[in-house]
């Protein structure tokens, strides 16, 4: 987890901000691990639309490096719009399934707004915490 403010960002893709928030792991034998992500989340400026903080999991052990194993998504994300000033404490749980047993892995926060405006969001906290299932 980290408490550095990322703010006035302004990226339509995801990115992974500064610092870097994330962790390596060993995938368990199941290869089922479970993401546990969040933070507290600021939509900065309306016409940015929506703010919205996810997971990635990639291979190796340096966090937001390897080959992506299962990406930042929309569909898994913690997502605030369309009142500017709004902000969101919240967290979000993924499933990751299909890791090989005993290769290493890492899991990061990514972060983006779907509509590109000067100083769209900000982030105040992220946090991630990987879970093996056994």
């Amino acid at each position: 987890s980290d408490t550095t403010d990322v703010t006035n960002f302004n990226s339509t893709s995801y990115t992974l901000g500064t610092p870097t928030v994330g962790a390596s792991f060993v995938a368990p034998t199941s290869g089922i691990v479970i993401l546990h992500f969040g933070g507290r989340v600021n939509l900065n400026n309306a016409t940015a639309d929506r703010i919205l903080l996810s997971a990635e999991v990639r291979t190796g052990s340096t966090v937001g490096s390897g080959t992506v194993v299962e990406a930042a998504a929309d569909d898994w994300a913690i997502e605030i719009g369309t009142a500017a000033g709004t902000r969101l404490g919240a967290s979000r749980v993924r499933p990751v399934t299909g890791l090989t047993a005993g290769d290493t892995y890492n899991a990061s926060v990514w972060h983006h707004n779907s509509v590109s405006v000067a100083s769209a969001g900000s982030l105040f906290v992220r946090d991630v915490t990987v879970v093996g299932v056994p």
